[in-house]
């Protein structure tokens, strides 16, 4: 998947080999496209089996559509609740635009899908930045977030702290040797075709939640659990190891400070969910025991 790192994305590129563990829905289930209007643009969002009293809130990571989550949350495991799943602006099928004010612009328009669907309360899962946007929405809408919040590899709580990635001549990236921020080196794949978006679009969000702290967020958090790629898998020397032992030290950091913390790292688990689907399972598992 696209992530709020996009670097990361491609120089993570972990293996996973997870048993199966999980069952993919096997039965049809109801299926139903929403749209929701918001500061004169179209969201687009996705809700399954939405007829249950129980309701999942999906938010994908940077650059993807809502569908990322669906390997994981479309499972028997998940049968007993409803899945929607929000594509974020310039993400999926919603529309394009410009926005600095990213992430309390997105607390409005996932307020408004709960409202359109008539949710009063929801359990929420983020993946990457989008676990982000779930902290800033319990944030600014605490009793519209039931007592559970699950954060996928969401290492980024300490985005603002990330040391300078320095790049060996000759990497696979094709990266001119030398010392980068990651924001730097994010800002260098903005544009691809892959991520769907504009240049512009794309450093707009890069800089919305590079810029947006969780810290003032974790009072509000009840029950939380943060599930993380395997960090211990080396990828390429001076870069990976830098970047991914602040998000274990964030990690750990964010387990013992907040009440009611877990955090789980999955074996040989990668952050990219779309490219290598195996860890779904242990994934799915983890939650599944975690909701209620």
């Amino acid at each position: 998947m696209k992530t709020v790192l996009k670097a990361q994305a491609v120089a993570l590129a972990l293996l996973a080999a997870q048993p199966a563990m999980a069952k993919c829905w096997e039965d049809p289930v109801p299926v139903r496209d929403v749209y929701v209007d918001y500061d004169g643009l179209t969201f687009h969002a996705t809700c399954w089996n939405c007829d249950r009293h129980q309701t999942i809130v999906y938010m994908p990571g940077f650059g993807d559509a809502g569908t990322s989550g669906d390997p994981i949350l479309h499972r028997d495991e998940f049968r007993k609740y409803g899945v929607l799943s929000i594509d974020p602006l310039n993400q999926g099928q919603s529309d394009h635009e410009v926005v600095t004010d990213l992430v309390p612009f997105m607390n409005e328009v996932i307020r408004r899908f709960m409202d359109h669907e008539r949710i009063r309360r929801a359990y929420f899962v983020g993946h990457s930045v989008g676990a982000f946007q779930v902290l800033a929405f319990q944030d600014a809408y605490p009793n519209r977030v039931k007592n559970r919040v699950v954060l996928l590899d969401d290492g980024q709580i300490s985005f603002q702290d990330l040391p300078n990635l320095v790049f060996p001549g000759g990497n696979d990236f094709g990266i001119p040797a030398g010392e980068y921020s990651i924001g730097d080196v994010n800002k260098m794949f903005c544009g691809a075709p892959e991520m769907g978006m504009t240049y512009d679009e794309c450093v707009a969000g890069i800089d919305a939640y590079s810029a947006f702290g969780v810290e003032p967020t974790w009072d509000h958090l009840r029950k939380v659990l943060l599930i993380t790629r395997d960090f211990s898998i080396p990828t390429i020397p001076g870069v990976s190891e830098a970047l991914d032992s602040a998000f274990e030290d964030a990690s750990l950091a964010f387990s013992e400070s907040v009440h009611h913390a877990e955090w789980i790292q999955i074996p040989g688990a990668q952050h990219n969910l779309s490219s290598n689907t195996e860890w779904a399972d242990a994934t799915a598992e983890a939650i599944a025991q975690f909701l209620p």
